[in-house]
């Protein structure tokens, strides 16, 4: 099996640069984005393992807040890469769990290595269906929940706010953090937001989910 790579850059060339490095250093498949809007469209259409992400990217959320999104809605491994090492930039990383941070320009060495530690770390992760009680399985690569063996079928918003409360289940996911990763922006009518929990809910009847008002909603 292949493992995806999405590279996060917003200079083409850099990017065309790090693709062949990555097709050349093994079995993987890469795509590209620019942006959040960009990454979130290619994350939702493909299962992705491991983010090769620039921190200083073009848009409203830089490298570290989108990679940050992709690991708790999909569990992907992070690699950054950047022009700059001084604090600042080293602080943002540091919000993000990462496997390595390459300073531009880097040898394919260095990031050929950091690969074959980013697939060791994905083969040891849970790929199988989970059984999350109630009949349900969650296959977390392919977005796809079952109940006694057929799908469950959702929307690819309903999907999305699935795999986000999945990921951290037991914990509250903020009404922001939703926005962002469902609608790429922040503040969506709450309305708006409340109807796709509302079907969520109703596709799942007997999965536990709360409300918090005025922080985020919850799955148990």
């Amino acid at each position: 099996m292949k493992n995806n790579v999405l590279i996060l850059e917003d200079d083409p060339v850099i990017a065309a640069d790090i693709r062949m490095i990555v097709e050349g250093a093994g079995d993987f498949a890469t795509y590209r984005a620019a942006d959040f809007a960009g990454a979130s469209a290619l994350a939702s259409a493909h299962p992705i393992d491991i983010v090769i992400a620039d921190i200083h990217i073009r848009g409203d959320m830089d490298g570290t807040e989108v990679a940050g999104i992709l690991q708790r809605l999909y569990k992907t491994v992070t690699i950054f890469v950047s022009s700059y090492s001084d604090p600042a930039t080293l602080r943002a990383a540091s919000g993000t769990e990462y496997i390595g941070y390459l300073v531009k320009p880097f040898s394919p060495e260095q990031l050929e290595a950091l690969l074959q530690l980013a697939v060791m770390k994905n083969k040891n992760a849970v790929r199988e269906a989970v059984d999350i009680g109630a009949g349900y399985c969650y296959f977390r690569r392919e977005k796809r929940l079952e109940r006694h063996g057929q799908e469950v079928v959702l929307t690819a918003k309903e999907a999305l706010l699935f795999a986000l409360l999945y990921s951290n289940r037991g914990s509250v996911v903020s009404y922001d953090e939703i926005d962002a990763a469902v609608w790429q922006e922040y503040g969506v009518d709450a309305g708006t937001r409340r109807q796709l929990f509302h079907r969520l809910r109703a596709k799942l009847p007997d999965l536990s989910f709360g409300t918090l008002p005025r922080e985020g909603y919850i799955l148990h």
